[in-house]
């Protein structure tokens, strides 16, 4: 386990409380408020939310629930406390291991969480792997080493580290680049595994990589034609930006939870 660092009143709050709960004080959690009908079926009170991750069709995935871990700023009390639990709960590294083991954070999230760990003295900062997302063409998106960062050698162990983990497209892209170097990937360690259903192993070129998180909960994708959310899309019961519009979204849930 992780020492502890010295603990003020705010970080004793975050690192005793779920990581749901401290994502809803920070304001980084919507769900579409709804209620029961008489007949057994469900009324969305708010609308859903469009998500990144695209079927096959090239079409955006939608749901009713979202998380902004933006909410997670560096060098703060939640963070910290967050990434401490991260650490030592979830990639508890043995100590003989900690010092060649890599942690990798994938943009841009993970690398945030990466960043903390380093920051805080969790990992030594030479085995860090830096990534960067680019984008080539209209959709697809592939991961690069930052310029002038370490590369992964044969015979290295890297823990991939997300801040949140659905599809796990972005994690197997980033897999593979990283152990197209002859490195392996031991783990994948996230702050939420929101995959539906739940995944706890992902399969990369035949080997099985486990993935542990601090925060498990399924959070259903639906394609835009799924007749579950098609009749609410219809109406406009749709917000494509969620970070951009959070606070219509904070202010439904408040409205409908008093």
């Amino acid at each position: 386990m992780v020492e502890l660092a010295p603990n003020t009143s705010k970080y004793r709050c975050f690192y005793f409380m779920s990581p749901k709960e401290a994502l809803q004080i920070l304001g980084g959690y919507y769900r579409c408020p709804r209620k029961m009908l008489p007949d057994g079926t469900e009324q969305f009170l708010g609308p859903l939310v469009l998500y990144t991750s695209q079927d096959e069709d090239g079409k955006r995935h939608v749901g009713f629930e979202y998380v902004d871990c933006t909410v997670l700023v560096p060098k703060t009390p939640a963070l910290h406390a967050i990434v401490e639990r991260l650490y030592s709960d979830i990639i508890r590294l043995p100590y003989k291991q900690r010092p060649r083991a890599l942690l990798c954070g994938i943009p841009t999230g993970g690398k945030i969480l990466t960043e903390e760990m380093k920051f805080r003295n969790l990992h030594p900062s030479e085995n860090h792997l830096s990534l960067l997302e680019e984008t080539r063409g209209r959709r697809e998106k592939q991961f690069v080493f930052t310029p002038g960062s370490r590369l992964p050698e044969a015979g290295d162990e890297i823990v991939v580290v997300e801040d949140v983990c659905n599809t796990f497209s972005s994690t197997i892209k980033a897999i593979k680049l990283v152990e197209g170097c002859g490195a392996r990937v031991t783990m994948v360690s996230c702050f939420l595994n929101r995959s539906s259903p739940t995944r706890e192993v992902i399969e990369v070129d035949g080997r099985k990589i486990p993935v542990r998180a601090l925060w498990t909960e399924p959070m259903p994708v639906y394609r835009q034609d799924d007749p579950h959310v098609r009749g609410l899309i219809k109406i406009g019961g749709i917000v494509g930006n969620p970070k951009a519009k959070w606070g219509r979204l904070v202010r439904i849930m408040r409205e409908y939870s008093a």
